[in-house]
């Protein structure tokens, strides 16, 4: 499994992350420790208030997932009888046969049980969306599960430099400052103690960090970021239990 760019996003008309594959084992580790290998990354606990929506301001539409399939799922938490958190009811309900035959909820089962890119001449609908993912939670006290998104039909890019010289970017025309802010709105996590060295981690671009468009806005950005991490409020990510 690995973590590259491809995923294009219309809204803010830039490339993004995706991951080559749904079926994650995710270890939450103690701060200061750090795992041998996989991808490094911040898990969030989200109240469950933000979990249950899909208006604004809600996980689902922020994450950009399907609002009818995320609506679907929320409207059977009564009818799952196993787990307690939103998490483990996902995962449940990807195991059940509630509401099979609703085509958006089929599709979204069928993804996630072949658990591979789709090729785009096989691509559905529902493979140009982000969608919810139950992953394996290992070393929490919390959940068992935890949730990722995760696009089936996003074109695999070895590195952002590759994303911005394809000819799928020349159709779409990324935004230059779009881009640049979403690439260090995700590096800057390095000063929350993540790192992008593992081999499969392919996020970290050193080329195009170097980019007049990255070293226009990377001061200002770093300077924010810090300013937080010295606020009582926000602090280091890390520094919050996991």
């Amino acid at each position: 499994m690995k973590r590259y760019f491809g995923n294009w996003n219309s809204r803010f008309s830039r490339f993004t992350t995706n991951l080559t594959s749904p079926n994650i084992r995710v270890e939450a580790v103690k701060p200061g420790n750090r795992p041998g290998d996989g991808i490094q990354c911040i898990l969030h606990w989200i109240d469950r208030e933000y979990m249950i929506r899909s208006d604004k301001g809600s996980v689902c539409c922020g994450d950009g997932w399907p609002k009818d399939l995320w609506n679907t799922f929320i409207s059977e938490l009564g009818s799952v009888s196993e787990g307690t958190t939103i998490a483990e009811k996902l995962r449940s309900f990807l195991n059940s046969d509630l509401q099979e035959r609703k085509d958006l909820v089929s599709q979204w089962r069928g993804r996630l049980r072949e658990g591979s890119l789709v090729s785009s001449e096989k691509q559905l609908e529902i493979d140009r969306s982000w969608l919810p993912v139950p992953a394996k939670l290992v070393g929490s006290d919390i959940s068992t599960q935890c949730i990722l998104s995760w696009s089936p039909g996003a074109t695999f890019y070895r590195n952002l430099s590759e994303a911005l010289a394809s000819c799928e970017a020349s159709m779409k025309r990324p935004d230059p400052t779009n881009q640049a802010k979403y690439y260090l709105e995700c590096t800057l996590a390095k000063l929350h103690g993540v790192s992008f060295d593992f081999v499969d981690d392919l996020l970290e671009d050193q080329k195009y960090a170097q980019s007049p468009e990255v070293m226009k806005i990377q001061d200002s950005f770093t300077s924010l970021e810090k300013e937080r991490i010295g606020n009582p409020k926000f602090g280091r990510l890390d520094s919050f239990g996991w």
